[in-house]
């Protein structure tokens, strides 16, 4: 047996039970889809361009390939019913005493309260920001004047001094009202 009979028989291995026509047009599609592709002749290589062939319609059989079978209704329903089974097990809760539940319900709370105490306390220093960006002085001619303006907001950011590294509500509520103190004494 050659090595082209050898390759051959294995692609009829592959495609069984069904059979490619032996005709010159599925030889020459064959042929320009492993040239178009660059890839070389082997029955790993030739199975593929068959299929990709085939699905568009371009190769021609002896014998038609079998469609995968769609599963019945009967079989899904029974698998599905597996799974739910068996998801049931997975996640079925165990006894859980009373002590662990309220431990696990104040776990929760307090996550739950820190979650929001950084989000207020973000908001604070946001608007400790605000105001120290948003001090500006007017210009007797109508602008903005410049020079006063950088002076105020750096009394400003003194007052505030490192409002950033602060972790605490209430610190943060403080400096904010020194600064807004300190922005309408401000000339």
């Amino acid at each position: 047996m050659t090595v082209q009979e050898a390759m051959f028989v294995e692609i009829e291995k592959r495609l069984a039970p069904a059979r490619i026509a032996n005709l010159q047009t599925n030889a020459d599609q064959i042929a320009l889809y492993l040239k178009k592709n660059k890839l070389e002749w082997s029955a790993d290589n030739v199975v593929t361009a068959i299929n990709a062939l085939h699905i568009k319609g371009l190769i021609l059989w002896e014998v038609d390939p079998i469609p995968p079978s769609q599963p019945t209704k009967a079989e899904r329903d029974a698998k599905q019913a597996a799974q739910q089974y068996l998801d049931i097990i997975k996640n079925k809760p165990g006894r859980v005493s009373v002590a662990d539940t309220q431990r696990f319900n104040t776990e929760a709370a307090q996550d739950a309260k820190k979650i929001v105490e950084a989000k207020q306390l973000e908001t604070l220093k946001a608007e400790v920001a605000r105001e120290i960006n948003g001090y500006m002085k007017g210009h007797p001619s109508g602008g903005t004047n410049f020079g006063l303006t950088e002076a105020g907001q750096a009394k400003l950011r003194a007052v505030a001094a490192n409002y950033n590294q602060l972790q605490s509500i209430d610190a943060v509520k403080a400096v904010l009202e020194n600064v807004k103190a300190a922005k309408y004494r401000l000339p």
